[in-house]
Order: C-alpha cells, then sequence, then structure tokens
C-alpha cells in the first residue's frame, strides 16, 4: 500500500483541496473541507534526545496519507456530492451560502466518522453512508419510511414494492452493529420511538 508524505501543512492542504475539488467540490468549499480533516494524517515525531541532552527537543510534523484513504476520502465525497445534487442537503438549507456551509461540516463529519471507524477495522458500504448522511442532514430524527423518502429513488422505488421499508431497517439495523476490531460492537444510529438519528459517536 503506497502512501504520500507531506513536510508542510499548506502544501498537503493544497494536495487535499485539488483532491475534493477533482471529485466536485467547489474551491472555497474544498478548501474549507480540508483545512478541516488535514490533522486526522499528521504525524508528530519527536527526534531522540543525545546522551547527556536535558533540554526540550521540538517535535517534527508531517502528513502521510495512504492510497486506501484516498480511497474513503473518494467513496464518502461522491456519496455526499450525489446527496447534494439530489437536493437532500438543500431541503434543510435553502440559499446557496447556507448549502455550502452545511455541506463543508457534513463533509468534515462524515471523513472523520468513516476514518475513525475504519481504522477500528470497520468500512461502511455505500448504503449505510448514504443512510448516515441522510440522517445527519435531516432536521429531526426520521422513520424508516421517511428516511428512505430522502435517499431519493431507491427509497421511492421501495415504497412501491414494500410499504414496510424493511430493506431501509435492515440497513438501519445494520448501523446499529458495527463490529471492530477488538469485538467490540458500535452503534452509529439508535432507535427512539420508531425514529432513528445518528448516535453520539
Amino acid at each position: 500500500m503506497s502512501s504520500r508524505a507531506f513536510e508542510h501543512a499548506d502544501e498537503f492542504s493544497d494536495y487535499l483541496t485539488g483532491q475534493l475539488q477533482a471529485l466536485g467540490f467547489e474551491q472555497s468549499a474544498a478548501a474549507e473541507v480540508a483545512a478541516g480533516i488535514a490533522p486526522l494524517w499528521e504525524v508528530s515525531e519527536s527526534p531522540p534526545l543525545r546522551p547527556g541532552r536535558l533540554r526540550a527537543v521540538i517535535p517534527s510534523h508531517c502528513w502521510i496519507i495512504k492510497d486506501e484513504d484516498l480511497d474513503l476520502l473518494d467513496t464518502i465525497c461522491k456519496a455526499l456530492v450525489g446527496a447534494l445534487e439530489g437536493g437532500l442537503i438543500g431541503a434543510v438549507v435553502a440559499t446557496p451560502a447556507g448549502i455550502a456551509i452545511a455541506l463543508a461540516k457534513l463533509s468534515i463529519e462524515m471523513v472523520k466518522l468513516a476514518k475513525r471507524m475504519r481504522d477500528k477495522g470497520a468500512v461502511l458500504d455505500r448504503e449505510q453512508l448514504d443512510a448516515v448522511i441522510a440522517l445527519k442532514s435531516a432536521a429531526a430524527p426520521q422513520t424508516p419510511a421517511e428516511l428512505a423518502m430522502r435517499l431519493g429513488g431507491s427509497g421511492m422505488r421501495e415504497a412501491c414494492v414494500d410499504p414496510s421499508f424493511a430493506h431501509t431497517k435492515r440497513v438501519l439495523d445494520g448501523l446499529t452493529r458495527i463490529v471492530t476490531n477488538d469485538g467490540s460492537v458500535r452503534a452509529l444510529v439508535v432507535e427512539e420511538n420508531g425514529r432513528w438519528r445518528v448516535a453520539g459517536v
């Protein structure tokens, strides 16, 4: 697995900005998201002290991103751009400025969440990502039927063939039992009185 290393923060932020623009983000939004997620790949190393040297040594910093991190970024950002184009984000915040702010905030949160889960050995599939994005961008907790309709075409097709929304319920149930490397189970969503929201993870 190859990786890219950067010695300067602005150099790494510029790189991330370019990656995000290639995935469909406008320059200003890409720069804001890049600034928010860059610390996820910061590495700090303190050089070893020489014998008899007691004074503090300033640690060196660099930013290292692996190909698998770029793949993760690609998957999440495509899901977010799809949500934006489908009107999912704009349905809550109607103004262009508000949509841009909401997209940047949601992007940062989703990248942090997905990387944290991936580092623990849990990888979310596209359906799970779409569900979490839809729940996080909603103004209030959602029923399975409301969530399915927020998901657009797939939800509308499900409404026609299965009024119980069993498939959406299975996706939500799966998000309550995410197994990590150490065998522990994490819940990314919780259900209260038939309505679902993203858990505080």
